[in-house]
């Protein structure tokens, strides 16, 4: 019988491990003939890292080694790596097939015939574009660029084996620019910087290019804060999870507290959450960093300008922006303000300002001797500048949890933050302005080896939100 991930002690099924010899240089002409070592017993254990702020997913590997690895095989850098492996409470059809490239060997250490060493490795999408350069002109809107840029350059149609894709949002800007010998990540980082969507007439600049277990996405944050559709289940098998009441403990994480009971999906007591519903078990939280007030208002999050010159027509404009008075104007994971309005502090603002020229932006499609912009309002880049700050400087935790491969950077997650006071009232158990919706900006998938293919799984997130949950 096969051996089954056992879910309430987070243990996942490491099938494989191997990293080939370099005379295999593509995976997609991987063959079982090819050579190969596997390191499926002697890894210590490895990690993946998530996060909306890169493109690309890399990885770390401790390994323990006795049969001289690193000299024998050799490993000298850019070797194939391909693990699978099946998450806790997964079966077959769960099984991830994973590709890197070794791109750096540190730490180094012979200890009683025992080599230690770290490898660091990189996506193979990731590894393609440090090695590849783009020098031609792009026309159209960003999107569009995007997934020409993706497809052509770091996963061509062939490379759809590897069954990753991109998730995409479309853009309404038009842009006209050159990438001179610019990686495809710097292209996309560029057309990134002028895409935006539009609702209810406000610009929403803020779109995210990343990469993770499962696939790419070029996202808005519009897209990123849905409620209904982005909400990461903690329990695949348990689809109603995302879907029930607002008031029960269950839907979300949970850190357990002393003394508290918790609300199982029944509705009844429980001193802790077991089975399929230890997924949402909290392991330990931190809450690393939180802006203060005078701090918010030296970043210009509280109030702001950009200013643009346009040396064209001698002129400039400025576009301001206040925390308080435009709030609501774009989507928010929390839906009360931090602060509120104070009438002794002034509102000055420029004390953070942007300075954007006009006429530095060639890529419009407008008959203006300096091509400026008719797509792209003066009021995005600051619009773009806030929202960014505010999502990633306001509330900032880490917490871990029982990991699996649907736990990813981009996802929402519901984390009912306990409260400092000593209570034995279930009510009261939770911080109010704390608790409730986070994205994760950053997932790392800690995979540590038991021996026999065995390993312990968990996830550490940073989760962010730009908002409280609920003020009095």
């Amino acid at each position: 019988m096969a051996q089954q991930p056992d879910v309430q002690n987070s243990q996942a099924i490491v099938k494989s491990f191997r990293i080939y010899h370099n005379t295999v240089t593509d995976f997609k002409s991987i063959k079982e003939s090819d050579a190969y070592n596997d390191i499926t017993d002697v890894y210590n254990s490895f990690s993946i890292h998530e996060t909306i702020l890169n493109p690309f997913i890399t990885a770390t590997v401790s390994v323990t080694d006795t049969n001289n690895l690193l000299t024998e095989m050799p490993i000298i850098g850019g070797e194939i790596v391909r693990i699978k492996f099946i998450p806790p409470g997964g079966d077959a059809t769960d099984e991830r097939d994973l590709i890197f490239r070794i791109a750096k060997i540190s730490g180094v250490l012979i200890v009683e015939k025992r080599q230690h060493f770290t490898l660091h490795l990189l996506s193979y999408a990731g590894f393609k574009n440090i090695s590849t350069r783009i020098s031609r002109a792009f026309n159209g809107d960003a999107t569009t660029i995007v997934d020409n840029i993706f497809y052509q350059y770091l996963f061509t149609k062939m490379d759809r084996s590897a069954e990753k894709g991109l998730n995409f949002d479309n853009s309404l800007s038009n842009l006209k620019f050159v990438c001179p010998n610019w990686s495809p990540a710097k292209a996309i980082q560029y057309a990134m910087r002028y895409a935006y969507v539009r609702d209810k007439g406000v610009d929403l600049p803020n779109f995210f290019f990343y990469e993770t277990l499962n696939d790419f996405y070029f996202l808005n944050t519009s897209t990123l804060f849905d409620r209904q559709k982005n909400v990461c289940v903690t329990d695949k098998y348990d689809e109603t999870l995302a879907n029930r009441p607002q008031g029960k403990i269950t839907k979300g994480y949970h850190y357990k507290q002393p003394g508290i009971p918790i609300v199982g999906a029944d509705g009844l007591p429980r001193s802790n959450l077991v089975g399929d519903e230890s997924y949402q078990n909290v392991d330990d939280f931190l809450v690393d960093d939180e802006n203060t007030y005078a701090e918010d208002i030296l970043s210009g999050n509280i109030t702001n300008s950009n200013v643009t010159h346009d040396i064209f027509h001698k002129s400039y404009t400025v576009k301001e922006f206040n925390y308080h008075d435009d709030f609501d104007n774009f989507p928010r994971l929390g839906k009360n303000r931090k602060y509120v309005r104070y009438k002794d502090v002034g509102e000055n603002k420029h004390i953070a300002g942007l300075f954007t020229p006009k006429h530095s932006r060639n890529h419009s499609d407008t008959a203006g001797f300096f091509g400026e912009r008719a797509t792209y309002s003066d009021t995005t880049a600051l619009n773009r500048n806030q929202i960014v700050k505010q999502l990633f400087e306001e509330v900032i935790s880490n917490f871990e949890v029982p990991g699996h491969t649907l736990i990813n950077a981009g996802k929402l997650v519901e984390f009912n933050f306990p409260s400092a006071r000593e209570v034995n009232n279930l009510a009261k158990a939770y911080d109010k302005h704390r608790k409730g919706l986070y994205l994760i900006r950053d997932c790392i998938h800690k995979i540590q080896n038991q021996g026999g293919g065995k390993a312990v799984y968990k996830c550490n997130m940073n989760i962010v939100k730009d908002g409280y949950h609920d003020v009095e």
